[in-house]
């Protein structure tokens, strides 16, 4: 993806995280994904603060992030997609992930 490619991608991204979720959320959503939290907005906008954070983020994170939250575009994600469709506890279009813990963390784990 080239830069402006990258921008609008982020443009839209920041769009849709302003109408679905709190600046928290939005935190608690870039931390899900590694992306640092830490920086204060120039202004008091959601969509300010996610098109300020993102352009440091990895393309691949990027165009996860556009997928996860149902935004058409034309870039392929280079990283592997693994299609096992035996399994019935996967969410259909949802990251697979398998975290190994001691029953008395499922709670913190779940979360």
């Amino acid at each position: 993806m080239n830069a402006l490619e990258k921008i609008k991608l982020i443009d839209d991204i920041g769009r849709e995280l302003q109408s679905r979720m709190t600046f928290s959320e939005i935190d608690t959503y870039f931390e899900t994904y590694g992306i640092p939290t830490d920086h204060q907005p120039s202004y008091n906008s959601k969509y300010v603060y996610v098109k300020e954070i993102l352009p440091k983020i990895n393309d691949e994170i990027i165009i996860q992030i556009a997928n996860e939250l149902n935004i058409e575009h034309n870039f392929q994600s280079k990283l592997p997609v693994f299609k096992d469709n035996s399994t019935t506890f996967w969410k259909t279009g949802h990251f697979k992930l398998f975290i190994s813990h001691l029953s008395t963390f499922k709670k913190t784990i779940g979360h």
